[in-house]
């Protein structure tokens, strides 16, 4: 499991989120780092930034591990304010 995952798993969002944008700093098109990010920012209640990087994730993997959830979260995520 990688240190991502592992912080992402014990719900700590924060240093989760560190993580994950530490590494799309090193590597733009980590499109598991976009999940991440979306993922904690989904958690957070900030839609308009779970959508930006669920997006970025669909770009990058349309046909990815995680696409036919985050099309879903993001049809969710359409109603949110």
């Amino acid at each position: 499991t990688s240190r991502f995952s592992v912080s992402f798993d014990a719900n700590q969002w924060t240093e989760a989120e560190d993580n994950f944008a530490r590494a799309l700093s090193q590597a733009p098109r980590f499109s598991e780092a976009h999940f991440g990010m979306a993922e904690v920012a989904r958690v957070r209640r900030d839609a308009e930034r779970a959508q930006h990087f669920y997006s970025t994730y669909l770009t990058l993997e349309p046909g990815g591990e995680h696409a036919e959830l985050v099309r879903k979260r993001m049809k969710e995520l359409q109603g949110a304010p």
